[in-house]
């Protein structure tokens, strides 16, 4: 884990991406986020390995995603909460 994945993990948090109904997509992330689509792609793929972040419903053809709480509490502890 490092600021990429960690940035993604706060984006869900602060944007209340929790349950399949309110996940972002990735043209969401990319609006905000400072880092290529096929890095995101990649990060995405890497934090729904560890648990941390899982598919939502899709929009159209888009893929969402949102935060579990797993997810939250690895982003709570590297915050120091």
């Amino acid at each position: 884990m490092d600021k990429l994945d960690y940035a993604i993990l706060n984006f869900l948090h602060i944007n209340q991406a929790t349950s399949k109904i309110k996940a972002k997509t990735r043209t969401d992330m990319l609006d905000n986020l400072k880092m290529g689509k096929d890095t995101l792609y990649r990060r995405i793929v890497e934090l729904i390995k560890k648990k941390y972040v899982e598919r939502g419903f899709t929009e159209g053809q888009r893929h969402a995603y949102f935060i579990t709480e797993t997810g939250t509490t690895k982003l709570q502890e590297a915050m120091g909460q």
